[in-house]
């Protein structure tokens, strides 16, 4: 008898063991939860490897952006520069 569900089965191995006390559709059944648990764990895993990709680009996009803003206030001081020089 198995004994999750309860239900009757024969269990046959060629080894000559007691059969296993869990009938074959349960152990299915628990191969596929640790697989569908596996499987959430690796979405998780993905997910986070995605937020991380966005927050590098973000990084990297916020520095290229204070570089620019620097080139922009380089370029606005040496303008204004030469327009007090030719006063």
């Amino acid at each position: 008898m198995c004994f999750k569900c309860r239900k009757l089965f024969y269990g046959i191995t060629s080894s000559g063991n007691p059969p296993p006390n869990i009938c074959p559709e349960c152990v299915a059944e628990k191969e596929q939860e640790k697989m569908d648990a596996r499987q959430v764990e690796i979405n998780i895993q993905l997910a986070e490897l995605a937020t991380l990709s966005v927050e590098v680009r973000l990084a990297k996009l916020d520095e290229a952006l204070i570089e620019l803003a620097d080139q922009l206030d380089q370029m606005a001081s040496r303008s204004i520069n030469s327009r007090s020089l030719r006063f």
